[in-house]
């Protein structure tokens, strides 16, 4: 296995992409979607009421000028031209990556119209991943051979999205002092690591993974929130059981690691584990392994945990649970648990773990038992709006050595003491 380092400092190189239609008949539909390194996109269309190739380019031009005119994200910072064959697409800044998707939908007798881009000018410039002279063997990494790491030396360079997933790599890490940012919410960097490992130790710059395959992510670091909703380091995956691995998370208090968190994310994870820092899953994660466990720090979970013996493991961290259904939370002495909202099966209370459910703005219920272990434990719902269709049980202790607040006229009843 070969170490691959990233270290930036590419020359800029304008990219230049073509656009050409072939087998043109009169109502074939010519689409074409530009997308910037940010994610921002917009598509335009032409419908042949001819059947020459220049005809479509003449027709795909003229949209194209009328979507920058508009004010179009995407083709404000390109140039297009008319060049009878083709249509050019051309980076108005140097070092700055677009991506194109086009479609050909068939309207007349025949199906056999295209529209086929190719690029013509690769983007280069110090973002870029997959430019070669980022890499200190100016040589990108090679499938199932190389490992990468992301160097401090790379600085406050950002690397843009891309997709790397053709490239099963062995590893990839991002050093202490790197400070740039990685991707984008809606163009994170795409990656393949298929039974290897991810590591994050850098505590700056705004990170944006993808993980078509993973085993471990170790986020040791993580930057802190940009603002509210955001987070800085995210973690999404291909939401399918092929991607799913483990993750665990040990950074500063003050990092922010969202899991699947944004909406549209999605998420495929086989275990978590919480030793510090400020941790979001979002609903569109998936859990398959039996234990999310939060040593410390801060967890919020919106997704579902619902798997035959799945719970969440409050050691003595923070958790809000949020939504979706947990099959068992167990909240241990020192612990402090805040049930927002979903569904909790069973809700386990150790010593003098805390569970706190005075929020009334989302539907809540116990379907089955709130269960005390030994003393000091308190179930707090001052308002009485959890829905407890299940009984309390208090272990190793008296009735008196435990706290229920449960509302006023509110009935439960006491199956062990």
């Amino acid at each position: 296995m070969a170490s691959k380092r990233f270290v930036s400092g590419a020359p800029a190189v304008v990219q230049i992409n073509t656009e050409t239609p072939a087998n043109v008949e009169v109502g074939d539909i010519f689409a074409l979607k530009l997308e910037d390194r940010n994610g921002n996109n917009h598509s335009i269309t032409f419908t042949a009421a001819g059947t020459t190739v220049a005809g479509v380019v003449t027709g795909l031009f003229n949209a194209a000028v009328a979507a920058d005119t508009a004010g179009a994200v995407p083709w404000n910072a390109v140039t297009a031209t008319d060049d009878t064959t083709t249509m050019t697409i051309t980076a108005d800044t140097a070092g700055e990556p677009f991506f194109v998707t086009t479609t050909a939908t068939n309207g007349g007798a025949t199906d056999d119209q295209t529209l086929t881009d190719a690029t013509s000018t690769a983007v280069g410039g110090p973002n870029i991943y997959n430019d070669p002279e980022n890499w200190f063997t100016q040589a990108i990494p090679v499938d199932a051979t190389d490992s990468v790491v992301i160097t401090s030396t790379a600085a406050a360079n950002a690397i843009y999205g891309f997709d790397d997933t053709g490239v099963g790599i062995l590893g990839f890490e991002i050093e202490p002092g790197h400070t740039g940012a990685i991707g984008s919410h809606a163009r994170p960097l795409k990656l393949k690591l298929g039974t290897t490992d991810l590591v994050n130790n850098s505590a700056s710059g705004e990170k944006h993974i993808f993980l078509d395959e993973f085993a471990n992510a170790f986020i040791n670091e993580a930057p802190p929130s940009p603002g509210t909703g955001l987070f800085g380091f995210n973690l999404t995956d291909s939401g399918t059981s092929s991607s799913n691995g483990k993750v665990f998370v040990s950074c500063d208090s003050s990092g922010s690691v969202g899991i699947a968190a944004r909406t549209g994310d999605v998420g495929n994870i086989y275990q978590l584990k919480v030793t510090s820092g400020d941790v979001t899953v979002g609903d569109g994660a998936v859990f398959n392994e039996i234990i999310i466990t939060v040593s410390d720090g801060i967890l919020r979970n919106f997704a579902a945990v619902s798997q035959a013996s799945a719970n969440i493991n409050n050691i003595s961290g923070t958790v809000f649970q949020e939504s979706g259904t947990v099959k068992t939370l167990h909240t241990r002495a020192g612990a402090f648990t805040f049930f927002n909202g979903g569904i909790i099966v069973t809700a386990n209370i150790y010593g003098t773990g805390d569970v706190d459910c005075s929020a009334t703005q989302k539907a809540r219920s116990v379907t089955t038992s709130v269960n005390f272990f030994g003393e000091g434990g308190r179930w707090f719902d001052p308002n009485g709006t959890v829905t407890a269709a299940g009984v309390y049980n208090v272990n190793d202790a008296r009735n008196d050595q435990v706290i229920f607040v449960v509302g006023q006229d509110k009935k439960f009843t006491v199956t062990a003491l």
